[in-house]
């Protein structure tokens, strides 16, 4: 036991030492994983899986005619299918990796009246809105955040 005092160290009298060991080879593999998975291109790699999957389900919504949360699109007054018109729309919707974060987009201009609506026109979201993620693509992300994280920690050891 040793007592510190002003900055000064002594032994009490009479006191059973105790001498601890450890072994820190866990640690150290511990701080070598937390290394690759905290840094900047496991957050990259992350968002480049996860704009491809979001691409995915952006094309799925053209597909089924539906938002991302499973609500129908409703026919345009021309009868077509929504948003098939010429295609560049749908061609034109994808999710992009930015850094470590995915932006949506549309090379469009329309694109945000097809998406939000007009007085004239219904509202056809391929995008999530303020509901939040769909859990579809939830689930689709945190299993591309899994994957590249074990993927990182497998070439690490």
């Amino acid at each position: 036991v040793v007592v510190f005092c002003a900055g000064r160290v002594r032994p009490v009298e009479g006191a059973v030492k105790i001498r601890a060991e450890v072994k820190t080879d866990a640690l150290a593999s511990l701080y070598t994983g937390l290394t690759l998975v905290a840094s900047g291109e496991t957050g990259r790699e992350i968002a480049r899986e996860c704009a491809s999957a979001a691409t995915g389900f952006v094309q799925e919504s053209f597909a089924r005619s539906s938002d991302p949360y499973g609500k129908k699109w409703p026919r345009p007054i021309a009868g077509n299918k929504p948003g098939r018109r010429t295609g560049n729309l749908q061609g034109t919707s994808e999710a992009v990796p930015l850094g470590p974060r995915i932006q949506l987009r549309a090379g469009v201009p329309y694109a945000r009246f097809f998406f939000r609506g007009t007085v004239k026109m219904t509202p056809r979201a391929a995008f999530p809105d303020g509901r939040g993620i769909p859990p579809a693509w939830k689930r689709a992300f945190d299993n591309a955040a899994r994957r590249v994280i074990a993927r990182r920690l497998g070439k690490g050891r």
